[in-house]
């Protein structure tokens, strides 16, 4: 929260993007201490309505479908059947995500008449960048 205190206070910014729900709560509390601060707060929201803020969520099992229509079909392109996903955190906004690509492998397999094999994996961090890709960890 003291970065988020300091940028505000500056008064350097037109607008502060916040993304994820880890600044909801941070957010909340001092939204009302900078009035003239504007922010947007995406895929997520305090629930607070204030003329200083926005708070911007997405359907994100839509584009993740559109995603598994074409992964699919670009497995196919490419001589195989299997599509994949290593995700970060086990949390709902990626099992949002998670429905929407196995609906879009899916939709793929009803209107091709062609199997797709699904795998997933959530590595239990967004900061980890060394996966090993056998186990997902």
């Amino acid at each position: 929260m003291p970065l988020l205190v300091q940028l505000s206070s500056s008064g350097e910014y037109d607008l502060i993007v916040l993304v994820g729900s880890w600044w909801t709560i941070p957010l909340k509390k001092i939204a009302d201490e900078f009035p003239n601060q504007r922010f947007a707060l995406i895929d997520s929201t305090t629930s607070v309505t204030r003329s200083n803020e926005v708070d911007l969520l997405f359907r994100e099992q839509e584009c993740a479908a559109l995603v598994g229509i074409i992964v699919a079909g670009m497995a196919y392109e490419l001589g195989g059947d299997t599509i994949c996903v290593v995700a970060g955190m086990d949390i709902p906004l990626l099992w949002n995500y998670h429905i929407g690509y196995l609906f879009g492998a899916k939709y793929f397999e009803i209107k091709t008449g062609k199997p797709v094999k699904f795998l997933w994996q959530y590595t239990g961090t967004f900061k980890n960048t060394q996966v090993d890709y056998n186990t997902g960890m």
